[in-house]
């Protein structure tokens, strides 16, 4: 998603004027990469929804959504509470609208919001003027023009529980799932009539160690005297691997992340820097707008734009048309051996292992199966010793086909092409190999 911020300011003599600020879309940045401040004239009585039309009208060319899809923040921090913003603070950075006030109702007046008179009032010094020191009162997001796939279309609002089980004299341990209301087109295998997303003890640890390296590498400051400069911020590029065996369920694993960096329950989270987040398969990209609680769909250019951005996570699904050549964190969700895994490796990174499932976890998944797609507990228990704990085997709508693959999996090995492996590895030592 692209956010094109734009600051605004009072002049008229019997009204205040706005400064308003934004950062201009991609493809116009060669000409202007710091964000303009423009004013525009309308009265404190009027209200937030007037002023969505006035900055509309003010800049036709530039603004090409709806007025009513611009969202509007009291440009004064602490959430109003603070001082106002000035030029150089928004030319600096104006992605993190967290420390602002949304002016979320349309129909609410002007001067009820911040935006009186007296409130914006400015006698400005020759020194201010000089250094634009000037104060914005108003940023405005205008959201890119990519279609948009409200959250709560793809993802539910929270986990259930799913039980509780005694640990210990005084500790109960609580599992829990989610329910997919629809799948995005950004998975390999989407298997849509599995729809639950149980939150396994394996997706709680590399969830939680993901999450903990990325804040390492955001917050990375170079040591070394040759890397010391005072102008680079911090921050370090890595790339992680999630793998497993096929089957196994990383796709799974892949939702299960989007929906805990969305959901943002999880304190780890909440302590992560600012960032943007954005997910990819193949050529699919989508950026997710916490503010509205969309997914953005993104084009080349928006693509290109955030590939050099160290502020970024990136969440990619089996393959991506451009794995390598990002800033900020990737990671990967893919089986061994997938095209450029070894080249998207060479960046600073870690890769972490899927387990198989127990038999446990898979009885806990089975029993949130509707009806058609539930196993009987003996037939159960009989495909987990067939096939151990890969559930795409294990829960497989079409068995014959699955048996006749393991079938042939097991005709293809040869225990002569084991002992050649070892002799060139060296990795066995009896005298009679």
């Amino acid at each position: 998603m692209r956010q094109d911020f734009y600051p605004l300011k009072y002049e008229r003599k019997f009204s205040p004027s706005f400064l308003s600020s934004f950062q201009n879309p991609p493809d116009l940045r060669k000409d202007c990469e710091a964000p303009l401040a423009f004013p525009v004239d309308i009265d404190a009585d009027q209200l937030v929804g007037d002023l969505k039309d006035v900055i509309k009208g003010k800049k036709p060319d530039t603004i090409k959504c709806e007025a009513d899809k611009l969202q509007l923040f009291l440009a004064k921090t602490e959430k109003g509470a603070g001082a106002w913003l000035t030029e150089p603070d928004v030319k600096e950075s104006v992605s993190d609208t967290s420390d602002l006030k949304l002016l979320g109702a349309a129909g609410a007046p002007l001067n009820l919001v911040g935006l009186s008179k007296k409130g914006v009032r400015f006698v400005p010094t020759l020194e201010d003027v000089e250094s634009m020191n000037t104060p914005v009162h108003v940023l405005v997001v205008v959201p890119e023009g990519g279609k948009r796939h409200p959250s709560n279309g793809w993802f539910a609002e929270s986990f259930h529980p799913l039980k509780k089980r005694r640990v210990g004299e005084d500790v109960n341990e609580e599992k829990r799932f989610f329910d997919m209301r629809d799948f995005p087109s950004l998975l390999e295998h989407p298997k849509a009539e599995f729809k639950t997303i149980v939150e396994r003890e394996a997706y709680v640890v590399i969830f939680a160690q993901l999450v903990q390296y990325a804040k390492t590498c955001f917050e990375f400051v170079p040591t070394s005297a040759s890397e010391i400069d005072e102008k680079r911020k911090p921050g370090k590029d890595s790339n992680l691997v999630v793998t497993g065996n096929p089957g196994i369920g990383k796709s799974r694993f892949f939702l299960y992340c989007i929906f805990q960096l969305i959901l943002r329950e999880r304190e780890d989270v909440k302590r992560l820097p600012s960032y943007e987040l954005v997910v990819n398969h193949k050529k699919n990209y989508v950026k997710y707008d916490a503010a509205r609680m969309e997914f953005v769909e993104l084009n080349k250019t928006d693509v290109r734009a955030l590939m050099g951005k160290p502020d970024v996570i990136r969440l990619v699904e089996a393959t991506s048309s451009e794995l390598t050549g990002w800033r900020g964190v990737s990671v990967l969700f893919a089986s061994p051996g997938v095209d450029g895994i070894d080249n998207f490796s060479k960046v600073d990174g870690l890769t972490f292992i899927m387990p198989t499932w127990t038999l446990e976890e898979l009885e806990d998944y089975n029993s949130l199966l509707p009806v058609e797609l539930k196993l009987a507990k003996d037939e159960l228990l009989s495909r987990y010793d067939r096939f151990g704990g890969i559930p795409r085997f294990v829960f497989s709508q079409a068995m014959d086909r699955t048996e006749a693959k393991i079938k042939s999996a097991i005709a293809s090995f040869s225990a002569l092409d084991v002992i050649s492996y070892c002799r060139k590895k060296r990795c066995c030592e009896g005298k009679g190999l």
